[in-house]
């Protein structure tokens, strides 16, 4: 889990919830998911207990991310960790959402920015190499973003709500990626 507090349920208490509920471990990244600077980012990577849970991420077998949106706002833009000027840039560039910190367009291509220098969070072509995805995220919002993320290989299975499933329905039926 990486992240701070948002909207009163923090990325930690939900890995331990699931955990504890499937009989599993879960293990603290103790960083910000995105950095002030490349330099600060590069520090994480070298201490041993960022290194420690790096590593075990990269041997993981399954993968329980989230979906955001490339929005100003978003919970990237709230949290700090971009500013709508780089979403703005992002946007441009094509981007429509981002999982584990990292930006991808609409059929799922990352989107390269200086944020990626920035971020501790797995690669999207190392995310799209775990075993089993299992992405949870939902509203109407997001529906673009979940689409680009299938398209992507970031999701194997998709926990959602309705609003979002009709969405992405009609978003596929219609051909709007």
């Amino acid at each position: 889990a990486v992240g701070e507090m948002v909207n009163n349920t923090h990325a930690n208490e939900v890995a331990r919830s699931a955990a504890a509920a499937f009989g599993g471990d879960w293990y603290l990244l103790p960083a910000p998911g995105v950095c002030a600077g490349k330099s600060a980012r590069d520090m994480f990577f070298h201490e041993p207990s960022v290194k420690r849970v790096i590593d075990m991420g990269k041997r993981a077998n399954v993968a329980i991310v989230s979906v955001g949106v490339c929005h100003p706002s978003s919970i990237m833009v709230s949290s700090g960790y971009v500013t709508s000027q780089e979403i703005s840039l992002l946007r441009e560039h094509g981007a429509i959402g981002d999982t584990c910190c990292r930006f991808y367009d609409a059929q799922g291509r990352p989107v390269k920015s200086d944020i990626d220098n920035r971020t501790l969070g797995i690669p999207l072509d190392e995310l799209r190499k775990v075993p089993l995805k299992i992405v949870i995220a939902g509203g109407l919002m997001k529906a673009r973003a979940l689409v680009g993320a299938i398209k992507g290989g970031y999701c194997d299975i998709l926990i959602t709500d309705r609003i979002a499933a009709v969405e992405m329905l009609r978003i596929v039926r219609d051909n709007k990626l």
